[in-house]
C-alpha cells in the first residue's frame, strides 16, 4: 500500500523503522521533495488559473499583487539554522579580512535577509569599523588562519 502511494510506512502507518541508528528522515524528506515536485508541475497553474478566475468574477480584472506560495513541507531544526548562520559568519569575517566586503555592507546584508534574526535592523547609523590590522602581513596571517581552520 505504501508503495503504490509513494508515502512512507512512517506516514502513512505511523511504523517506525527498527534496528540500530535505524530513521526515517531520509524517506521523509524524499517524500517531501516529491509532493514539493507534484505542487509545482500540477498544481500551481491549476490552482493559478482558479485564482485568476475568482478575481474575474469578484472584481472584474486580475490583481498582480494577489499571489499565492506553497507552504514548506520540510523545515530546518534550530541546531541547523544555526550551523548555517555559523558557516555565513565565518564567510563574512573571511570577506571582510580580504577586504572583498565591508563591515557595513555585511551589515546590510544581514538586515535584508529575512530569515536573519537581526532581520529589520536599523541601518540608518552607519557605525565605523575600524581596521584591526597594523599592516597588511598581519591581515595576511588572519586570512591564512581562517581558511585553514575552514578546511
Amino acid at each position: 500500500m505504501a508503495a503504490v502511494s509513494s508515502i512512507p510506512l512512517v506516514k502513512l502507518l505511523g511504523i517506525s523503522p527498527a534496528g540500530l541508528n535505524a530513521s526515517s528522515d531520509g524517506e521523509i524528506r524524499v517524500f517531501y521533495d516529491y509532493i514539493h515536485a507534484l505542487q509545482q508541475s500540477i498544481f500551481k497553474d491549476n490552482l493559478k488559473r482558479v485564482l485568476d478566475i475568482i478575481q474575474l468574477s469578484e472584481f472584474g480584472d486580475i490583481d498582480p499583487d494577489i499571489y499565492f506560495e506553497f507552504e514548506p513541507l520540510y523545515e530546518m531544526t534550530e541546531k541547523e539554522k544555526a550551523e548555517i548562520r555559523k558557516i555565513d559568519a565565518d564567510t563574512d569575517a573571511v570577506n571582510v579580512a580580504t577586504g572583498a566586503l565591508t563591515g557595513n555592507e555585511i551589515r546590510q546584508k544581514i538586515a535584508n535577509d529575512p530569515d536573519s534574526p537581526y532581520h529589520s535592523l536599523d541601518l540608518s547609523d552607519d557605525i565605523e569599523i575600524e581596521d584591526d590590522y597594523e599592516d597588511d602581513d598581519q591581515r595576511e596571517e588572519e586570512i591564512d588562519a581562517a581558511n585553514a581552520e575552514s578546511n
